[in-house]
């Protein structure tokens, strides 16, 4: 799958003085990242969580998409069928482009009040997981953009143990994301997931300390480890 240059369709205002952006491929442990920092008191928010949001049962986002795919990504009780809707994006460009055009620019507009929020309370430091960060563009708000790296064997496990999906499914899944040769040039920051949690949470600690620095002077692209 080819992916181009997307420029993001808000500016940057009034967020706080220093927002970090954390993704990698599905099944990487990039939540588990953004949770350790949360430990440190940094305020976090999560775009799948917000994506969630803009497309909860009866709201404009859903009301769209159910007219342009069909009635049948709807549950009985109005949810979205989110597998079904990741596997038309598999077979389906046409949904894809849909899907790109309805959610994402709800889920910036939410992001966006969410930092506004964020910096009126004062917080200096903003960290916001993106699944989809290099693929649409949005890595050119951040000043710091991590990438989270894991075996993908080990990923596919994940997203077939999380997800309840077949070893085929999982991988069909992990294709709609831009290839992490393509990604790891584009990130300033690299932490591999491959040991246990005790040594994801050293990663992490040394991640904090270069975010509490506030600078990315010297140290892009640096592989903690």
């Amino acid at each position: 799958m080819a992916y181009t240059k997307k420029e993001p369709p808000i500016a940057r205002q009034n967020w706080p003085p220093l927002c970090v952006a954390v993704t990698g491929i599905l099944g990487c442990g990039k939540s588990t990242v953004t949770g350790l920092l949360a430990r440190y008191g940094l305020a976090v928010v999560d775009c799948d969580l917000l994506a969630h949001n803009v497309t909860a049962p009866g709201s404009e986002a859903l009301v769209r998409l159910s007219r342009a795919l069909g009635g049948h990504i709807l549950g009985p009780d109005g949810t979205m069928k989110r597998s079904l809707v990741l596997d038309m994006m598999l077979s389906d460009q046409h949904a894809r482009h849909v899907l790109e055009q309805v959610i994402h620019p709800l889920v910036l507009e939410e992001l966006d009040k969410e930092l506004r929020q964020f910096a009126a309370h004062g917080e200096a430091v903003a960290v916001v997981e993106v699944p989809l960060l290099f693929e649409v563009g949005w890595h050119t708000f951040f000043d710091i953009n991590c990438l989270v790296v894991a075996p993908e064997p080990v990923c596919i496990s994940r997203i077939m143990k999380r997800n309840g999906v077949d070893r085929k499914t999982a991988e069909q899944w992990m294709k709609l994301q831009m290839p992490l040769e393509e990604k790891e040039p584009l990130a300033d920051y690299i932490i591999h997931n491959d040991g246990n949690l005790d040594e994801l949470q050293r990663r992490v600690d040394k991640f904090y300390h270069y975010i509490v620095l506030g600078s990315k002077g010297g140290l892009n692209a640096q592989v903690l480890s």
